[in-house]
């Protein structure tokens, strides 16, 4: 941002040339070129500062431009707002209340420069750094503040990036129609990019393979996670069989995190043809069949751990057979976890409940009514997680 300059104050306040190197030199999150020679007095100062309101504070230099310091300048007015401050200080020159300041090589690296001073960036206090070339010849100020902007607009910037690769691999909502079944699966996330993900595929021969996964935590690890995953899905050879797809995703998330993120995840083979169907419920637990008015809660397996959990993962499957008319319902646990204004949680009771009461209806009208519910009972209280829903009817 361009500081304004009081023209009265232009033959003291001097300015170096903006940084024009390649890359995330620190050079390119100077603060203030500004500066001043030692030479001046404390009442020459004020007058900059007086006449400069954006300008927070200033380096200083010898005649010869090497760097001295620098000068606040809300320690300047308390200075002279002081008992008798302006008459023992205004005519003082500069070199007495010139503080030092570390000192940067304006041309190293931003990243570097924030992991050297990263105690300083959790500090409420603004601190100012020097930035001088290899000759100490000052070349701009830098503070611990312009630092955390930096970071925030990278962080920012990286988000937006994330959500578009998210958005591009991880759908939001997915509509199957097949001979004798149909899926619809959706996923709402609560940020940028999400830990929840589902996925639905042909895998030849009336087979298909679907999926609903939840990944602990939130931000740009869950995304990652859900984007590898993701991608796994798309390059799979479903030949091998879907309990080596989920060593090999428990492999994946274990080198990375070792234990300190796991994803809880639901694994499905379908036959279209006959309805059998293979489950592989890794931790996740919340997979129910509809079945003449009543629900089915398929248990899982206490061997199916989380993957990431342990280094090794030997899934255990359970298989069923599905009847013409049965709906199978799975939910991420953003969906009953989710809080009134009260804090009151939705519920897996209300969920089922309303899936049961209009199972008959289409698959998207069963979703639009527990979302519109659930949207209805937080009242405009903020989404807690990551919401996903996937159902399968088979006919």
């Amino acid at each position: 941002m361009e500081t304004k300059v009081d023209s009265r104050n232009c033959g003291i306040l001097k300015s170096v040339d903006p940084e024009s190197s390649a890359g995330e030199v620190i050079g390119k999150r100077i603060s203030s070129p500004y500066y001043i020679t030692d030479e001046l007095t404390v009442e020459d100062v004020a007058g900059i500062f007086t006449g400069n309101s954006t300008i927070q504070a200033l380096g200083v230099t010898g005649n010869d431009l090497r760097a001295r310091g620098i000068i606040l300048r809300n320690e300047v007015f308390a200075l002279i707002g002081q008992k008798f401050g302006r008459e023992l200080y205004m005519n003082k020159s500069i070199k007495d209340i010139v503080q030092p300041a570390e000192h940067i090589y304006y041309r190293r690296n931003t990243f570097s420069v924030i992991n050297e001073f990263s105690e300083h960036l959790r500090s409420a206090d603004n601190r100012f750094y020097i930035l001088t070339d290899s000759e100490n010849m000052y070349r701009g100020l830098v503070s611990s503040f312009d630092l955390v902007l930096f970071l925030s607009d990278m962080m920012t910037r990286e988000l937006m990036a994330a959500r578009r690769i998210h958005s591009a691999i991880v759908k939001d909502d997915v509509i199957i129609e097949s001979g004798r079944m149909s899926v619809e699966g959706t996923m709402i996330m609560a940020g940028e990019t999400g830990g929840d993900f589902h996925h639905v595929r042909s895998i030849g021969d009336n087979r298909w393979f679907i999926s609903l996964c939840d990944v602990s935590g939130k931000g740009l690890n869950a995304g990652l996670i859900s984007v590898a995953v993701s991608s796994m899905y798309a390059v799979y050879d479903f030949r091998n069989g879907i309990d080596e797809l989920i060593r090999r995703i428990n492999s994946y998330i274990y080198g990375l995190f070792e234990g300190e993120i796991f994803l809880t995840g639901v694994f499905i083979e379908f036959d279209e043809s006959t309805g059998e169907l293979d489950l592989y419920d890794m931790g996740h637990s919340m997979i129910y069949i509809f079945r003449d008015g009543g629900i089915i809660a398929l248990a899982g397996h206490d061997d199916n751990l989380p993957l990431g959990i342990k280094n090794e993962s030997t899934p255990v499957k359970s298989r069923i057979r599905l009847e013409s008319g049965d709906l199978l319902v799975s939910y991420s646990d953003g969906l009953p976890e989710q809080g009134s204004i009260t804090n009151e949680k939705f519920g897996e009771k209300n969920i089922l409940s309303l899936v049961n009461r209009y199972r008959n209806s289409s698959l998207k009208q069963v979703r639009d009514i527990v979302f519109d519910e659930l949207r209805s009972w937080r009242l405009g209280n903020t989404q807690a997680d990551d919401m996903s829903l996937v159902m399968l009817r088979y006919r």
